[in-house]
């Protein structure tokens, strides 16, 4: 059986350049949304290039400082070490003198005198931790040898004590209590002490500080730095969790020492 066949349908001019064109149209707003993309995207790649570049510079910067500080600490300690090893030197030849047969009384008084003397001249000069009560005592051992109440031998003994417990100074760190004079006004303030070097204080109402020494005085100056004061923050927390060993980056303290 024969299939009728069906007159072909013509489409018009018009309707089919509408058909070609638009599947071309949406290509090219795709291609333009792509382009858009791309340009931001490269804007924020150059930004974070930026941002990279000027955080390099940035650690770039901090570890020159950090060198240039290790440096600092480094030559104080070594100067703090010589000192520590004259005072050594000092006791062992006071303690020597009293161990030699036939030292009379009156030879070995004005050589513990002068030992008393100087060490007082050191505490003055060094970091201001605990000053009087150290000097108290030194002036009590003064006072008993002067007035004969306690024998030369005696006071050597005590004098030798006071200079094993100078060197314990040097030689730990921690926080202790005292009296810190700021802007003028004495307040009773938590200071950490490290070694016979740096000296850091906290006040009753949170401001923290340091002891530098100035025109051969010695003064507690409070902190205006942020992150400085964050650092001296994390400092105490960590003595007070008795973690005394380890890496702490701290503001210079060793301003004023070279003479020391």
């Amino acid at each position: 059986m024969a299939i009728p066949q069906l007159p072909a349908r013509r489409l018009g001019g018009p309707a089919l350049l509408l058909l070609l064109l638009a599947p071309l149209s949406a290509q090219a707003d795709s291609l333009d949304r792509l382009a858009e993309k791309l340009v931001t995207l490269r804007g924020e790649v150059e930004e974070l290039n930026s941002e990279l570049k000027s955080l390099r510079e940035q650690h770039k910067s901090e570890m020159s400082s950090l060198s240039r500080r290790k440096a600092e600490l480094e030559s104080t300690i070594q100067k703090r070490e010589v000192s520590l090893d004259e005072i050594r030197e000092e006791v062992a030849e006071q303690r020597e003198k009293a161990r030699e047969a036939g030292v009379e009384e009156k030879a070995l008084k004005p050589a513990l005198s002068d030992a008393i003397v100087n060490l007082k001249t050191r505490i003055r000069r060094g970091l201001p931790f605990k000053v009087d009560k150290r000097l108290a005592e030194l002036n009590e051992i003064q006072k008993q040898l002067t007035s004969d109440v306690i024998t030369p031998h005696k006071a050597a003994k005590r004098l030798w004590s006071f200079y094993e417990d100078e060197v314990r100074l040097a030689e730990g760190t921690g926080i202790y209590q005292q009296t810190v004079t700021v802007n003028g006004e004495d307040k009773l303030a938590d200071v950490a002490r490290i070694g016979m070097v740096m000296l850091f204080f906290q006040t009753p109402d949170e401001r923290y500080g340091r002891a530098v020494r100035e025109g051969g005085q010695w003064q507690y100056e409070v902190l205006r730095d942020d992150a400085a004061e964050t650092r001296v923050k994390e400092l105490f927390a960590s003595l007070r969790k008795q973690i005394r060993t380890g890496y702490f980056t701290v503001p210079n303290a060793l301003t004023g020492m070279e003479d020391l």
